[in-house]
């Protein structure tokens, strides 16, 4: 109905719930814009995962509002539209369809059947997803402790991988490119997990790791 799909009882949905609202949606839909209130990313990698498992499309849209939703369920011309809404911690789902509107009532019981049939007869259990991107920064900080150089060299960085560049150059962008004693060259692997260092000049491996 118009207050979105969630427990009578508990009044939310778990990531089970989520899972079999995503296959369902995916059965009768071949293209979804999803968007989601802040807090729903373990319920977002539900639906996600429940879509995808049927091969359909998923336009993301990240977090947003409802309006913003049905906006681009419109612009994309896609099927039908998701909204994840976080309410004082208990998540309901809001089906929107074509154009952004509201599911017509046969709409929502063919969808309602369909979804009896997806919902295991056992109770449900609900696990955490942490997203925590302080981990990244720490690590980030961490990594700028260990980056100290005696003199005044020019630090450059060599990797195939573009995150790996993009950390490195944050560590290492307070080192000094002009009037340098010197250019140290760090070669660091894909994985992050190698790395080697020479001087440009002379071509000497002082490091590896």
């Amino acid at each position: 109905n118009d207050d979105g799909i969630y427990d009578s009882e508990t009044y939310t949905v778990t990531c089970e719930d989520a899972l079999f609202a995503g296959k369902v949606t995916a059965e009768l839909k071949n293209s979804i814009v999803i968007g989601y209130d802040e807090g729903c990313r373990a319920h977002l990698c539900a639906v996600v995962s429940g879509i995808i498992s049927a091969g359909k499309k998923i336009w993301d849209i990240g977090t947003c509002v409802q309006s913003q939703l049905r906006s681009a369920v419109r612009k994309t011309e896609a099927d039908c539209g998701i909204f994840i809404e976080n309410s004082c911690g208990n998540i309901k789902l809001i089906i929107y369809s074509s154009a952004g509107h509201p599911m017509t009532r046969n709409e929502e019981i063919t969808f309602s059947d369909l979804l009896e049939t997806y919902m295991p007869g056992h109770e449900s259990c609900t696990g955490e997803l942490i997203h925590s991107e302080a981990l990244i920064q720490m690590y980030r900080s961490e990594m700028k402790q260990l980056f100290t150089f005696s003199g005044n060299p020019d630090v450059r960085i060599n990797s195939s991988s573009g995150v790996i560049r993009n950390l490195a150059e944050s560590i290492t962008s307070g080192s000094p490119r002009t009037d340098s004693t010197g250019t140290v060259t760090f070669s660091i692997s894909g994985s992050g997990l190698k790395a080697s260092a020479y001087s440009l000049e002379t071509g000497y491996v002082f490091w590896e790791k």
